[in-house]
């Protein structure tokens, strides 16, 4: 007889890794490769030294092993960036306090809820838009608050398939919010855009999103990049455009002591250019705490527990914004 098993705590590493930017997404899927093929039932010999007969070996992303494997990622994600303790989020309270602007923009690459979080216990209103995306295309107005754009989704995303109505006579997909205890049922899968490099999809509000942060990023003067490791291809183009638009634009990295990009890299060529581009080689924590304060205009969002993603903010009188992305 066959056996079967799956190295959940190997698996449970390497998400772990991957959200905390000491492994790329394409090292996680060779884990989880490896974990669906070891699972698989080792084949018996038979009395004549040939391989017994049994039943056909489950193919990688097909069967009940790639959905226990999976299942088993969703709720390790879940775990390390669902943040329910206010606490942990008390860094981003001076961007919430920084600004004298009615509305407030933030565009995060992040999956948490930190920002969620961090308005909710400043008494401030954090509008992701997802249900004015999903039927107009288009981002909800608000006369204070904050506008959050999740530009790679968000762990309490879920990806539903609408029927056709006489009103919308095409199938159609929209994004609901769900609730904690659906995040950790079997079977649920976020709506989450993974992966290095080219992240861009179709399906879902995605588009719409990114469209509604290339726009208010030309409104921008100065941008602050937080935590952000470069890699997304168009994130960067956007960086590029908005950069060579005008000599005026200034742009601002916050990162650690060890940022340290490789020649030919984007942040490479980026540091290339004094006075247009400043490296601040300090935590997000610490950056937010020494840029901004009641006198300067800005924003930015750093997860406790997930890899910074991008966060950025566009105030009226200078016209500043912060983007803040994953490290992968």
């Amino acid at each position: 007889m066959g056996s079967s098993w799956i190295n959940s705590h190997e698996i449970d590493r390497a998400v772990e890794d991957m959200l905390q930017g000491r492994r790329s997404s394409r090292s996680l899927g060779n884990v989880i490769s490896d974990a669906i093929r070891n699972s698989q039932p080792r084949q018996s010999r038979s009395i004549f030294g040939g391989p017994a007969p049994s039943e056909p070996r489950e193919r990688p992303g097909e069967g009940q092993i790639f959905e226990q494997t999976n299942d088993q990622m969703i709720r390790k994600l879940v775990d390390l960036v669902w943040i329910e303790d206010q606490t942990k989020v008390a860094h981003l309270g001076p961007l919430l306090s920084s600004h004298d602007q009615a509305v407030l923009v933030v565009a995060t690459l992040n999956y948490d809820n930190a920002f969620e979080l961090a308005g909710q216990a400043a008494g401030v209103t954090v509008e992701t838009g997802i249900g004015a995306i999903t039927d107009t295309g288009r981002f909800p107005t608000i006369e204070k608050g904050v506008y959050l754009l999740k530009l790679h989704g968000s762990i309490d995303w879920s990806l539903q398939d609408i029927s056709p109505s006489p009103e919308k006579p095409l199938a159609s997909q929209a994004i609901q919010k769900v609730s904690t205890e659906v995040m950790r049922t079997s079977g649920y899968r976020p709506a989450l855009i993974f992966g290095q490099r080219n992240k861009l999809t179709a399906k879902g509000p995605f588009l719409d999103i990114l469209a509604v942060f290339r726009e208010q990023l030309t409104k921008a003067e100065r941008l602050t990049v937080i935590g952000y490791s470069f890699r997304d291809e168009h994130v960067n183009e956007y960086i590029g455009q908005w950069l060579n638009a005008d000599r005026i634009r200034k742009l601002r990295i916050i990162n650690g002591e060890k940022f340290a990009p490789a020649p030919g890299e984007f942040a490479y060529q980026l540091l290339q250019l004094p006075g247009r581009v400043e490296l601040i080689p300090s935590i997000a924590s610490v950056g937010i705490r020494d840029c901004f304060s009641q006198t300067k205009l800005a924003i930015q969002t750093e997860p406790p527990v997930a890899p910074s993603e991008s966060a950025f903010e566009k105030t009226q009188i200078p016209s500043h914004d912060v983007l803040k992305a994953p490290v992968n």
